[in-house]
């Protein structure tokens, strides 16, 4: 970039004027530039331009900016020797670039093509509002900065509170620009003004990076269970796919746990695991304690998907004690599948982990092996839809009963319109299933199965009522099922069908039962009706009511599902929706005379500042299920925004049952443009596995700049003076 002015005349004509002018220095080289030179050539806007001869220099004042490839630098005086090629700035000053940092100083001395050099009394500003002032910067290279007598910090510095709330000192950082590296050199770190530590050198990742090795924030816990413990998770990128978090969770009653998780995206699938591990926990009685969980999602070619999770636990107690889940069943599954425009075909095995104290697991079946296969053609008979499956699954145990079964059938439907508006629907099916028991003396060991044929007639009539401002639909609904069972399902141990429920999401199924080892045989009668409420301001109610007639009592059912007599009791479900700021939805099962076996309400608030959610249950006990229980309780969660830096959240969940409350817990967390904290204070009232009712806090602490959290808190205001 070399400049050669000669003619006083031109230097005259930069004088002239007084107003700003832009100046393209390919008009001082004339006309044989080239394009590829022509695209290197600077330009000038500046107030006034004039030329010294005696310093054989070009001078700019008054607003100058210089524009050179992606470089932008901005002054109140600008000199450029032509000599030397050089560019000398006075500020204030600014230089920018895309993709690099933005440069505040009062003086630089720059190369010619303005990426290296010196710069005097600079502030940096990074991503995230990490920001430099340095007494001095040199760009020893586009790749290369190095500050000296340096501070850094992201927060905001008041004039009436001129002390961050915490920065960097340090005697030299060097600034890598190609590695996105940022080096510290005999630094201290201060708090409020006060030293908290001193380290003769460390590196932090650039604030741009999203994905960096490194220290994560750490997590303070204390637990009446293992004490107070500290959580250090080290973050380590293996490439652009993969990663690998280490996480030592050390703890003042001795417990030390090591816990892992490993990421990994190919290009059709991801992969994950996760996993922790008790290094030292004074219960060594016990054996090796820890769980690992994997979970996998493969494309493996077109119409073909694997998907496996892998859930295991060294022992019952692991889990809930140190906070990692509140579940009492482990499952582990992997299918392999494939998905055509009208066929359907899967395999799958399924084994279970239980972590219920008087839970054996050999007596806990594994499903191996599961094939499920399924088409439909349309154009059948009639002109109606056929649908065929073919299905087999194993069930076998370390002690205990094993059952064999395959099935198959085929169903035919067909929809059609009739008078008045009404519509109908017929279907019929013919389904069978046959099965082989093994080491159970109450089944015989010889096969034996069972065939199913199934008659429906679906009729409803929607009715709509339009006005000005609302939309109104009523839609009575009769469906009149048959099944009858050909074979003996005494001989079949019922492994599938043990938990049975009612709602409005199965009021018109043609079977009830979950599985297939029972069946919902005789004639019914599946009465509904739904209304639908929509108004143009935004608001909308729905309702459905419905009750099961039969012609004969299926001892199968159990009281509380309410079907267990020729008139079922009545299913509801209400919703109202005033999105996004009210929700209202119940789900109820109830007799005639309003006595409820089911009440499940659930609503959500927003208003401003203010995210609350209600869930009340009420579920009478299964007698067919021992493991499902009464409940009746209640839960309360609530997130406000108090302003724009602090949020508080509470939980509330209390066992109307026995009148004690479950769980408590509070939420603080403040954030600004330096820093974000979240402090957490719990409590379990239940025993879990032995483990007693415990106290948890927890605190975490996130400097931004320095691997900090991804949530963005506004900077925290300047009082006026």
């Amino acid at each position: 970039m070399r400049i050669d002015v000669t003619q006083r005349d031109f230097g005259r004509l930069l004088c002239s004027g007084g107003f700003a002018i832009l100046l393209t220095f390919a008009l001082i080289l004339g006309a044989g530039v080239t394009l590829a030179e022509s695209l290197r050539t600077p330009a000038l806007l500046a107030d006034t331009v004039s030329y010294n001869a005696d310093l054989d220099a070009l001078i700019a004042t008054g607003n100058v900016e210089i524009f050179f490839e992606d470089r932008v630098l901005r002054a109140n005086r600008v000199t450029y020797f032509n000599a030397t090629g050089n560019v000398e700035a006075e500020g204030p000053m600014t230089l920018s670039a895309p993709g690099e940092d933005t440069v505040v100083a009062e003086f630089a001395s720059l190369n010619n093509e303005l990426k290296t050099g010196i710069i005097q009394g600079a502030r940096l500003v990074l991503a995230q509002n990490f920001q430099f002032a340095a007494q001095q910067v040199e760009r020893v290279s586009p790749r290369y900065s190095v500050l000296t007598k340096t501070v850094a910090s992201s927060c905001q510095v008041c004039a009436n509170n001129p002390t961050p709330l915490w920065l960097i000192r340090a005697k030299k950082i060097i600034q890598d620009n190609d590695e996105k590296q940022i080096h510290f050199e005999d630094a201290r770190f201060e708090v409020y003004g006060v030293t908290v530590a001193a380290l003769p050198y460390f590196r932090i990742p650039d604030p741009s990076v999203r994905r960096a090795t490194g220290l994560l924030r750490p997590q303070i816990q204390s637990d009446d269970v293992y004490g107070t413990g500290i959580k250090l998770p080290y973050f380590i990128v293996i490439n652009d796919h993969s990663d690998v978090t280490i996480t030592p969770f050390l703890t003042t009653s001795g417990t030390a746990l090591l816990e892992g998780e490993y990421r990994r995206r190919f290009r059709h699938g991801n992969l994950s695991f996760n996993s922790a591990f008790a290094l030292d926990d004074n219960n060594t009685a016990r054996g090796l304690r820890g769980f690992i969980y994997s979970d996998g999602a493969f494309d493996i070619s077109p119409g073909y998907k694997l998907n496996f999770s892998l859930r295991r636990a060294g022992d019952k107690s692991f889990l809930s004690e140190f906070g990692f889940s509140e579940t009492d069943r482990l499952t582990s599954n992997i299918t392999l599948s494939r998905q055509r425009n009208t066929e359907f075909i899967s395999y799958s095995a399924t084994g279970f982990q239980s972590l219920r104290i008087a839970e054996d697991d050999a007596n806990i079946p594994y499903v191996l092996p599961e094939v499920f296969y399924e088409r439909y053609w349309d154009g059948g008979p009639f002109d109606g839809r056929v649908t065929a499956f073919a299905s087999t699954v194993g069930l076998t145990r370390k002690l205990g009963r094993d059952v064999y079964k395959f099935g198959g059938g085929a169903n035919w439907d067909k929809s059609f319109e009739l008078h008045y508006g009404l519509l109908g629907k017929a279907s019929a099916g013919l389904e069978g299933w046959a099965y082989a028991t093994h080491d159970d003396p109450a089944f015989q060991t010889d096969p034996t199965g069972y065939v199913v044929p199934t008659f429906a007639l679906d009729v409803r009539w929607p009715l709509v009522r339009r006005d000005r401002k609302t939309t109104q639909i009523l839609e009575p609904v009769a469906q009149l099922v048959h099944r009858d069972v050909i074979g003996d399902l005494s001989t079949i141990p019922n492994e599938d069908s043990v938990q049975v429920e009612f709602d409005a999401s199965n009021l018109f199924s043609l079977d009830r039962f979950p599985g297939t080892d029972l069946v919902e045989e005789g004639f019914r009668l599946n009465l509904g009706l739904n209304y639908t409420h929509l108004n143009d301001d935004g608001w909308k109610f729905g309702l459905t009511l419905g009750r099961v007639l039969r012609q004969n009592i299926l001892t199968d059912f159990s009281a509380s599902t309410g079907l267990n007599s020729l008139q079922s009791n009545f299913v509801a479900a209400a919703n109202l929706d005033f999105s996004p700021y009210f929700n209202l939805s119940n789900q109820t099962l109830f007799d005639e005379n309003l006595s409820f076996s089911r009440n499940d309400i659930q609503a959500n608030v927003k208003l401003g500042a203010l995210d609350m959610t209600a869930n009340y249950v009420y579920l009478l006990p299964d007698i067919t299920a021992s493991s499902f229980q009464k409940r009746h309780e209640i839960t309360l969660n609530t997130d406000y925004r108090l302003n724009q830096n602090w949020s508080f959240g509470a939980t509330y969940r209390r066992n109307l049952a026995t009148a004690r409350d479950v769980e408590r817990k509070l939420r603080i967390s403040y954030g600004n443009e330096c820093i974000s904290t979240d402090f957490s204070v719990s409590r379990r009232f239940t025993n879990s596995n032995s483990i007693p009712p415990s106290t948890e806090i927890g605190l975490s602490i996130s400097l931004a700049g320095l691997g900090g959290t991804d949530q963005a808190w506004p900077a925290h205001k300047c009082r006026a003076q």
